[in-house]
């Protein structure tokens, strides 16, 4: 038996605090992103419909894949760069 560990990869990841749309546009390009009357966002990716509420993150990796993840993931999966 073989033992692997996985890679480190370097993603780009915007929160969302409710007031920085712009950001996203700007992190998911052609991909359309519409607030919703609660103060989420709802993001069309090609998985699917996604809703993103405050503190969750919009994570897009070098492969170009787009996740959601809650504040507690995205600092149990990945260490912030300086």
């Amino acid at each position: 038996m073989a033992l692997f560990t996985k890679k480190p990869k370097v993603v780009e990841a915007v929160q969302w605090n409710g007031d920085n749309l712009a950001e996203f546009q700007k992190l998911l390009g052609e991909t359309e992103v519409y607030t919703d009357d609660e103060g989420g966002l709802i993001v069309n990716l090609p998985q699917g419909r996604m809703f993103v509420t405050r503190s969750h993150w919009v994570v897009k990796d070098p492969s170009e894949d787009t996740l959601i993840m809650s504040d507690f993931n995205l600092k149990l999966r990945y260490k912030a760069k300086k």
